[in-house]
C-alpha cells in the first residue's frame, strides 16, 4: 500500500503536487491520513487529531484539548527525512477531521478518501 516516505510516513497517492500521506501517531498508535502540498518548500505541519494522544495541549483561547503537531519538511516536491527545520518556514499547517485518524493502517475507502479530498480542496 503505497511507497516509504521519509520520517515514518507514507504516500499512498499522488494528485498533481499533492500527496496523500499516511503518519503514525506512536501516542496510542494511530494512523493520520493528510494530504500535502509538495508545491510548497519548508515546514508542513499537521496538528494531530488523535483525541486519544497524551500529547496534546489545551488550546487557551477555546480550552478545548487540541493535539501536538507533526511536522514534515517537503524540498524541491519531495518529503525529506527532516523532521523541521528551523530555517525554513512553516508553509503550511493542516487540521485533520477526526476521520482522518484510523486505529490500524488500511487502505481508504470511497467515503474516506472523498472526505480526505474535500478537506485539502481537491474534491471534484
Amino acid at each position: 500500500m503505497g511507497t516509504p516516505a521519509a520520517g515514518s510516513c507514507r504516500v499512498l497517492e499522488t494528485r498533481g503536487k499533492r500527496i496523500l500521506t499516511e503518519f503514525v501517531c506512536y501516542c496510542k498508535k494511530k494512523y493520520i491520513y493528510v494530504w500535502l502540498n509538495t508545491g510548497l518548500n519548508g515546514n508542513h505541519g499537521v496538528q494531530c487529531p488523535n483525541k486519544d494522544c497524551t500529547h496534546g495541549t489545551i488550546d487557551p483561547q477555546t480550552g478545548q484539548k487540541i493535539g501536538h503537531i507533526h511536522y514534515r519538511v517537503i524540498k524541491n516536491g519531495a518529503i525529506t527525512k527532516e523532521r523541521f527545520n528551523e530555517s525554513l518556514p512553516i508553509v503550511d499547517m493542516i487540521h485533520p477531521m477526526p476521520s482522518a485518524c484510523q486505529e490500524v493502517p488500511r487502505k481508504l475507502g470511497l467515503i474516506a478518501k472523498a472526505r480526505q479530498l474535500e478537506a485539502a480542496g481537491l474534491h471534484k
